[in-house]
């Protein structure tokens, strides 16, 4: 797995709310899902409401979520 950085914004109900989150994932395509579906879920944002603006792939020794770390050492 390699981790990956995806920013963005998604429609909060005053306005539109940015976002910066790390996942770990296979491909960006599977980085850009991941992060649709947490923010969709905690957020109740819908897909049209939410827009990606940019996919990093970052080094192990960049990543700062514990979770993400743990994920890509296997």
């Amino acid at each position: 797995m390699k981790a990956f950085k995806v920013t963005g914004t998604y429609r909060n109900r005053p306005g539109m709310q940015k976002f910066s989150k790390e996942v770990a994932a296979k491909g960006k395509d599977e980085a850009v899902e991941a992060i649709i579906s947490v923010i969709g879920s905690k957020h109740r944002a819908k897909r049209s409401e939410i827009k990606v603006e940019s996919v990093t792939e970052m080094k192990a020794d960049e990543v700062t979520d514990l979770v993400v770390q743990y994920r890509i050492q296997k």
